[in-house]
C-alpha cells in the first residue's frame, strides 16, 4: 500500500528509516503493526527463540533492547545452563534449591563479617596485635608536647571506622591527652584526631586535621574532641604524622 495508507491504518514508522511511496505493512497479531522496507523471515516461528539480554533508556521517551535469537539464543541459554549446573555442584544444593543455599551462604558470609569485625575492634582497643593484613607502626610520639600527653601511630590497614575506635580506645586509656592515627586503605591516606575534653580549649581536632591533611592530597574537619581526612596521596603520610608534634606545640594555647 502506498505510504500514506499504512500511516494512516495506524503502522508504526521508525523515525530513522526512509520509506518509499509504496511500502510493506507488517502486523503480529493484534498488539503491533509497523511499516517494514522489507520482510526478512517468513513468519515469527521461523525466528526461533528470542532472548532479551539488556534493555536501557536511550532517549527521552525511547528505550533499547539487545537481544539475541534463533541459534545464537540457544547457544546463550546452554551457556546458563552449565552456569547453573556449576553453581550446583559449588554449593551441593539442587537447582530448586539454589536461592536459599545462596540466602544461607550470604548469611554466614554476614556473621563472619561481623565477627571479624568484633574481634578486631576488642584487639584494636586491647593495643595487641591485630588480625593479619593489619600493619601497626611504632608510636611516632608517644610523650608529652607543651604539657599534653600525645600518642602518634600509623596502623596500615584498618578501615576509617577501624581507625576511629582505635583512636577512642587510645584516648580513653590515657584518660587525658590526644591521639593521632594514620593509615592506608584501598590506596587512600587516613588520618583520625582524637582529643579528651579537657584539652579541647587548648587543641582542637578539627583544626589540627586540617593542618595535616594537605599533606596527604586532601582535607577534613570535626568536632573539637574528633576529627577525620582522608586524602589521595598515601605516600605521605609518614610526613604528615612527623609534622603533627611540631603543629601541637604551635596550636596550644
Amino acid at each position: 500500500m502506498s505510504l500514506e495508507e499504512g500511516v494512516r491504518e495506524g503502522a508504526m514508522a521508525i523515525f530513522e528509516e526512509k520509506y518509499a511511496e509504496t511500502v510493506r505493512v507488517v502486523g503480529v497479531g493484534d498488539f503491533s503493526k509497523e511499516l517494514c522496507g522489507g520482510v526478512h523471515a517468513r513468519s515469527t516461528g521461523q525466528i526461533g527463540l528470542f532472548k532479551i539480554l539488556s534493555e536501557a533508556g536511550i532517549a527521552s521517551g525511547m528505550r533499547r533492547i539487545e537481544a539475541v535469537t534463533g541459534e545464537e539464543a540457544l547457544r546463550y541459554v546452554r551457556g546458563l545452563e552449565d552456569e547453573v549446573s556449576g553453581l550446583e555442584k559449588s554449593l551441593r544444593a539442587s537447582r530448586r534449591d539454589l536461592p536459599a543455599a545462596v540466602e544461607k551462604l550470604l548469611g554466614r558470609v554476614e556473621e563472619l563479617e561481623k565477627a571479624n569485625r568484633e574481634l578486631r575492634k576488642k584487639m584494636i582497643g586491647g593495643g595487641g596485635d591485630i588480625a593479619s593484613g593489619v600493619e601497626i607502626g611504632t608510636p611516632t610520639v608517644a610523650q608529652k608536647v607543651k604539657g599534653m600527653a600525645v600518642h602518634v601511630q600509623r596502623m596500615d590497614g584498618l578501615t576509617i571506622a577501624e581507625l576511629r575506635d582505635a583512636a577512642d580506645g587510645l584516648r580513653n586509656n590515657m584518660k587525658s591527652g590526644i591521639v593521632v592515627l594514620g593509615g592506608t586503605d584501598g590506596g587512600k591516606a587516613l588520618l583520625v584526631v582524637s582529643v579528651s575534653k579537657d584539652l579541647t580549649s587548648r587543641i582542637q581536632a578539627g583544626a589540627l586535621v586540617k593542618e595535616a591533611a594537605p599533606v596527604i592530597g586532601g582535607g577534613g574537619g570535626g568536632r573539637p574532641d574528633f576529627a577525620q581526612a582522608g586524602g589521595s596521596r598515601p605516600g605521605e603520610l609518614d610526613k604528615a604524622l612527623g609534622m603533627v608534634p611540631g603543629l601541637i606545640e604551635k596550636m596550644a594555647a
